[in-house]
């Protein structure tokens, strides 16, 4: 099972997703204190799950639906961790940390806010809990 999290606002103008079975599994609305220049401060924060045979599919497509600079997807399986950028992913195992500065240290150079960087446990650190 993939366990995701998805920024509405964070794809290009006209993004559709579909041909992809996602499973919402919850969404909120929340005032991001610490939003970037680039970033409204008003984000749809929405939780997903999809099939792990559809992981390369779902990157492709939100790879590709990215706006930029600097926002990402990040989503999760049990044995792997994504980062999805604009056109480029990062995958790595839970608890590789070598992986993790990399997508980390890249995260950084396209404009992410530490603040908005996903957790030492390769969770999303969601804005609202900071």
């Amino acid at each position: 099972m993939i366990k995701g999290v998805l920024i509405a606002e964070s794809f290009l103008p006209g993004t559709k997703i579909e041909g992809v079975p996602l499973t919402i599994t919850g969404f909120y609305r929340v005032e991001i204190k610490d939003a970037a220049d680039y970033q409204p401060s008003l984000w749809t924060i929405i939780y997903f799950q999809a099939s792990e045979p559809d992981a390369d599919q779902i990157t492709d497509l939100l790879a590709a639906s990215l706006d930029a600079p600097g926002w990402y997807v990040d989503m999760h399986t049990d044995s792997l961790v994504y980062v999805i950028f604009p056109n480029k992913v990062f995958r790595y195992m839970p608890g590789d940390h070598d992986a993790r500065a990399e997508a980390v240290a890249y995260a950084r150079t396209v404009g992410v806010p530490d603040t908005q960087l996903w957790g030492e446990t390769d969770d999303f650190v969601d804005p609202a809990l900071t």
